[in-house]
């Protein structure tokens, strides 16, 4: 898929149905490199003209005495992520960590929030996510049942045609109380 397609699929997502795409999921949904959807998103808050706002990921050492390295999601736009640029001594990673609507981010719907509550929504956000992929038809191509995305193969591993994993059912809560 070129990338103008991917990002007319981008703009659908986020502008047309208000959902937050993290990089992780574009990866695995258009069956790309975790990198090129960091790009991808990317280019996509640039070219929005601001309707879309952005968390980053930014990783670096502090500049404190206690030097240690940090990772940090920012959200708030381009002066909240000078602010925290400013405050590491070397900036060792910096990328699109996920986009959203601007209008949620503004309405305090996960950026706006803070970044704790960011971090929080986006991970439930990346599981509901994946979660959706692997209850997918074993029919769809998947990302995460096939393991397209790594550099490690080995010939000998066959897949099978059934889900990926088996999750085993809660007990009850009257066969947990009629346990010995």
């Amino acid at each position: 898929m070129a990338t103008s397609d991917l990002l007319r699929n981008l703009d659908a997502l986020v502008g047309d149905e208000g959902q937050v795409v993290t990089y992780k999921w574009a990866a695995r949904q258009f069956g790309i490199s975790s990198n090129l959807a960091k790009q991808l998103l990317y280019a996509h808050v640039k070219q929005s003209g601001g309707a879309v706002a952005a968390v980053y990921m930014l990783s670096g050492w502090t500049a404190d005495e206690q030097r240690r390295h940090v990772v940090r999601l920012v959200g708030g736009g381009e002066e909240a992520l000078r602010a925290a640029r400013a405050n590491l001594a070397e900036v060792t990673g910096e990328h699109v960590y996920s986009v959203q609507p601007a209008a949620a981010a503004a309405a305090g719907v996960g950026v706006g929030v803070g970044v704790h509550s960011d971090y929080n929504m986006l991970c439930a956000v990346g599981a509901k996510q994946a979660q959706a992929l692997f209850d997918a038809s074993p029919d769809t191509p998947n990302a995460l049942r096939d393991n397209r995305g790594s550099a490690v193969s080995c010939a000998q591993v066959k897949r099978t045609a059934g889900p990926s994993r088996r999750v085993a059912a809660k007990p009850s809560a009257a066969a947990a109380s009629a346990a010995p």
